[in-house]
């Protein structure tokens, strides 16, 4: 069942077999988990996207997907259902330049309508649920990408250090 290569432990195993550091990432999840190395971030990425590729059609085809928010119990009338968004999405920036700095935005397009990241309702930047639709992103660096404009909204980059930083991000 594809529920279970998502869980905490297969991740550790992938870990352990995929990263110089064999052996000891189940004590550095559970105790600096928000503070893994990109390195890190993105060799979990590259094995949880393809599994929630897989995972996220088979929930839908049995239309039983529900989210149970924040603080609520366990009961029926808590649950919403939720829908599976059969496309993916990509990423959109927006640039401003004022005087002293440059304004980034990131957003996703959802049916011809640009919503910014930060209105992301799941807290993993890896699925972005808006009005009870789970997206997944085309690439899934897409979600290192995201996460930090899901924290600030805005990137502001001051203007000498815009040509170092446009030219490092833009390349990519």
């Amino acid at each position: 069942m594809p529920v279970r290569k998502i869980q905490q432990t297969e991740i550790g195993k992938f870990l352990n077999k995929n990263s110089p550091f064999a052996g000891i990432w189940e004590n550095i999840m559970h105790e600096n988990a928000d503070e893994l190395p990109a390195e890190t971030k993105e060799l979990i990425l590259e094995y949880l996207h393809p599994k929630l590729l897989k995972l996220l059609p088979v929930l839908e085809e049995h239309r039983r997907t529900f989210l149970l928010r924040d603080g609520q119990t366990f009961k029926t009338k808590n649950l919403t259902p939720l829908k599976i968004a059969d496309s993916h999405l990509g990423l959109h920036f927006k640039t401003k330049a004022t005087a002293s700095h440059v304004e980034i935005t990131c957003w996703v397009d959802i049916d011809d309508v640009m919503v910014n990241v930060a209105d992301n309702q799941w807290a993993s930047p890896l699925i972005f649920l808006y009005k009870d639709t789970i997206y997944l992103f085309r690439q899934p660096l897409d979600a290192l990408q995201v996460e930090q404009y899901q924290q600030h909204g805005t990137l502001r980059i001051v203007n000498e250090e815009w040509p170092d930083t446009c030219a490092i991000t833009c390349c990519r």
